[in-house]
């Protein structure tokens, strides 16, 4: 067995070993050594790796053998990860609105923590805000985490490690510290608390509740040693119940949907529907006196009948004729309200009747502030409190299993703790499927004089 030998970490070794290997195919152990003293190796070294118990070493055994140590894989992953970016594809780039909110939000987070868990309704732009945001930083590891695959599997895809070699955690520190050591090398003026940081996209196809063991090494190697940053982008507002309990570590930022002057630019930046709207937006709440011009109008349609998450504009500005956006809109969202109202019934709490009670309750008791004039501020109440609904629907992992899988027309708001429309096309749907409760909560929040 060939003995250990411990090189730098930066790589010089590696590079001053190089000649000597080639240099040890058809040469002696003097000639060798004379190549070794020129590259600065020891030539006791030489002796060891040349001849062993008599027998003799190829330089392609011999190399083969330096790349498979540990430490040389754990010094080639920390040089992939320091030089590792994120980007938008570039024509994402064109069109893409920076979310100067949520890279604030994240910036803020990552200061006082190492450990950032990103939520949200899927199709809100996490994903994309998050890279926009991280765009100019070093060291940045994007990875997707799948049910089946480990998270330590992942992670060592996306540094190019063999997939022979085991990333154990003890291996995983030890390139992330090594990474640290680079940074320093590289820039000698890298503070002590600088780190990487590792993006762990969490699938939304997968089924709840099976991703404990990759959140924990995330949280180990970023809440507790501080050794990378982490931020975990949660597919969609449901995943939240794929967590482990542990909210005195889970620095949560949940993303929603665009506000109506950030709508507005939006479609300014795709360049869809172009008019002048700062000066109705200057108006009293839904007070629009004169008459809108006609791509205003269709704007404010397609906010009332569509909402503005960033997904639903993308898709409707890719969309040549807007009437159709909208048939389409309405059946699908009819479609998912039927196949969770019309579930058959397995207990009083769990099935079609109590969805549909909390499907009448948020027509009722909720708004979102939404009409064909635009967005009125007072008027948009968007949840109903969990505790209410707790006492005629099944829990809240349940409950999300079911209409994940049975119509995804509503979701769990987790930080304000309430049920919410999953989007505003479900609630128009809902709208025309029960028109006496959605009148009953058009009255109760019209604040017209």
């Amino acid at each position: 067995m060939v003995p250990q030998i411990s090189m730098v970490g930066s790589g010089a070794g590696e590079q001053k070993l190089r000649p000597v290997l080639l240099a040890i195919t058809g040469a002696t152990a003097t000639s060798a050594g004379i190549v070794a003293r020129i590259s600065g190796v020891s030539t006791s070294m030489v002796g060891r790796v040349v001849g062993l118990g008599g027998f003799a070493i190829t330089a392609t055994s011999l190399m083969k053998w330096w790349q498979d140590r540990d430490e040389t894989i754990e010094n080639k992953a920390a040089r992939v990860l320091l030089d590792s970016r994120v980007e938008l594809p570039s024509s994402k780039r064109a069109v893409f609105m920076p979310r100067k909110q949520l890279a604030g939000e994240i910036r803020a987070t990552l200061e006082r923590t190492a450990y950032v868990i990103v939520g949200g309704p899927r199709g809100c732009g996490k994903s994309t805000g998050v890279i926009d945001s991280l765009s100019n930083v070093t060291a940045v590891l994007r990875v997707k985490m799948g049910v089946d695959i480990k998270a330590s599997v992942s992670i060592a895809e996306g540094l190019g490690i063999p997939s022979s070699f085991k990333l154990t955690e003890v291996r995983l520190t030890n390139i992330l510290r090594k990474t640290a050591t680079l940074m320093k090398e590289r820039d000698a003026t890298t503070p002590d608390s600088w780190r990487p940081t590792i993006v762990a996209e969490l699938n939304r196809n997968e089924v709840i509740g099976k991703y404990d063991g990759h959140v924990t090494l995330l949280k180990e190697i970023g809440a507790d040693e501080t050794l990378a940053n982490v931020i975990l982008v949660l597919s969609d507002a449901d995943a939240v119940f794929a967590m482990p309990n542990d909210r005195d570590r889970q620095n949560q930022i949940w993303v929603e949907d665009l506000d109506e002057p950030g709508a507005h630019a939006y479609l300014d930046t795709l360049g869809v529907l172009r008019c002048d709207y700062l000066n109705e937006l200057e108006l009293p709440p839904c007070d629009r006196s004169s008459t809108p011009s006609t791509n205003l109008a269709l704007r404010n349609k397609l906010f009332f009948e569509s909402g503005t998450r960033y997904m639903t504009l993308t898709s409707a500005a890719e969309t040549q004729v807007l009437s159709q956006f909208f048939v389409a809109a309405d059946r699908d969202g009819r479609r998912e309200l039927r196949e969770l109202v019309y579930l058959e019934d397995v207990t009083p709490k769990l099935g079609g009747k109590a969805f549909t009670r909390l499907i009448k309750d948020l027509l009722k008791h909720t708004s979102d502030g939404w009409s064909p004039h635009g967005f009125d501020k007072r008027a948009e109440n968007l949840g109903l409190p969990a505790e209410i609904v707790d006492e005629y629907l099944v829990g809240k992992r349940i409950a999300s299993k079911i209409y994940r899988e049975n119509g995804h027309c509503v979701l769990y708001h987790e930080p304000s703790d309430t049920y919410r429309f999953h989007s505003t096309i479900h609630r128009r749907a809902a709208e025309k499927m029960f028109p006496e409760e959605a009148a009953r909560g058009a009255a109760k929040f019209d604040l017209s004089p």
